[in-house]
């Protein structure tokens, strides 16, 4: 079974197979024949002693064929093999082109992002834009190869940003967006947004220019949450009602957070959010919105939403209630998902306790609890679900893969999550204000 290499321009992956089947027989022939060949051939090629790292890391294959039979008598076999001229790749690690990012904005959270670019290996920060250039330069200079850009102008004509993380204040979040997706590149927007329309108005500018739409909600990305998702049923039946609990503390007013214009929905927008995503993630309720009750706590000096607690109910009969805001004192990340046969817990639903940009505790184990019929304290089963990264890491390798793969209903299912969230948290918002 020949196999022939032809070196081509280096591209970004490390190397990419594409198997060609040329002529097609009655006979069975084994792909991981193939593959360790192929594998062989390639080491020699490099002059690599140890094949190890080359089978166990992911060999892309595309197969260009009108049928490809399941028996093959003889089979001519063609690899093209395109070679980086990089560091070889660790076992096991996905092997893509980098995403290159810009930021907009240079605030702590700005930061936070740009740590988890640095940690992905699936995205590179290129460039960062401040509304002052010295803001933009200070953001850079312990951020080798990065370059400061004054306005978003400056990062939208960087060849190499492929995609931009905007966090601005909210009320300035949709002109920005709107102008990196003409631009025709990637938004990921940091939460909350201003209402559902503008989500709507963004996320129908992605889809025309098929470009990725994400909002920055990091536990969503943790494995933690699709692996409940998955357990739900078994464990708790089907989920009826959910009780959330955000607080960091929080007093000083020169805070963004209590600038009602450049954040108008204060507390709620900034941490009900959270709630509100619970319940899209976990509730998973289909129908509509039946009732709102809300009671918020107002800030006397800058009006500013410091606390809220609140209820919203579907007509399908699920209830979330939740309690938000800065004003108890402690961190608080509580979740509570309450089903027809027992109940999942957890206290760090939004950033986990063990590895998290706010928390460093590899001591405790990132979970939930389970608990079902008359079990008391003593008979709750903890459900371990580590992770190999934090969940903004996981959150830009996950954005980079959804840009990467034009999959558009990966990228609508995302599109569709964050519209949910929206359509909840203007409810609560309305009914606060009422």
């Amino acid at each position: 079974m020949p196999l022939t290499m032809q070196r081509v321009t280096p591209i970004d992956w490390n190397f990419l197979v594409l198997i060609r089947w040329i002529s097609c027989e009655e006979a069975q022939v084994l792909l991981v024949t193939v593959l360790k060949e192929l594998v062989s051939l390639l080491a020699r090629s490099l002059d690599i002693a140890k094949t190890d790292w080359l089978w166990a890391s992911t060999i892309s294959l595309a197969i260009a064929s009108p049928q490809v039979p399941t028996k093959i008598a003889s089979t001519r076999v063609e690899a093209i093999l395109f070679i980086q001229n990089s560091p070889l790749p660790a076992m096991g690690e996905q092997l893509m082109s980098q995403l290159g990012f810009g930021i907009v904005g240079t605030g702590m959270v700005a930061g936070v992002i740009a740590d988890a670019i640095a940690t992905s290996t699936n995205a590179k920060l290129i460039a960062v834009s401040g509304r002052q250039i010295d803001t933009a330069q200070s953001f850079v200079t312990k951020r080798p190869g990065v370059v400061a850009v004054q306005g978003i102008n400056g990062l939208l004509t960087c060849a190499d940003v492929d995609a931009v993380y905007i966090a601005t204040p909210t009320a300035a979040k949709e002109d920005i967006a709107l102008a990196v997706i003409a631009a025709g590149k990637h938004v990921l927007i940091e939460k909350p947004l201003v209402d559902h329309a503008s989500v709507l108005r963004m996320t129908n500018s992605a889809a025309a220019k098929n470009v990725a739409f994400m909002d920055a909600t990091h536990f969503v990305h943790h494995p933690r949450t699709a692996l409940i998702r998955k357990a739900s049923a078994e464990k708790i039946g089907q989920p009826r009602s959910l009780h959330t609990a955000v607080y960091f503390p929080i007093s000083d007013r020169t805070n963004i957070r209590f600038d009602v214009k450049k954040e108008p929905m204060g507390a709620l927008g900034d941490f009900a959010w959270y709630s509100m995503r619970a319940v899209v993630e976990y509730l998973r309720p289909k129908g509509k919105i039946t009732t709102v009750l809300m009671v918020p706590e107002r800030d006397p000096k800058t009006t500013a939403v410091v606390r809220a607690s609140g209820l919203i109910a579907f007509d399908g009969g699920e209830v979330s209630t939740f309690d938000i805001g800065y004003t108890a004192g402690t961190a608080i990340m509580g979740l509570q998902l309450l089903g027809t046969s027992g109940v999942i817990e957890m206290d760090d639903f939004v950033l986990d306790w063990t590895d998290s940009f706010a928390f460093k505790n590899p001591d405790i184990k990132t979970g939930y609890t389970h608990r079902t019929g008359m079990a008391t304290r003593k008979d709750v089963t903890f459900v371990p679900t580590p992770s190999n990264v934090s969940g903004e890491v996981a959150m830009i390798d996950t954005f980079a893969e959804v840009a990467a793969s034009e999959n558009a209903a990966q990228r609508a299912g995302f599109v569709a999550s964050s519209l949910k969230t929206q359509e909840y948290l203007d409810a609560l918002w309305a009914a606060a204000e009422s």
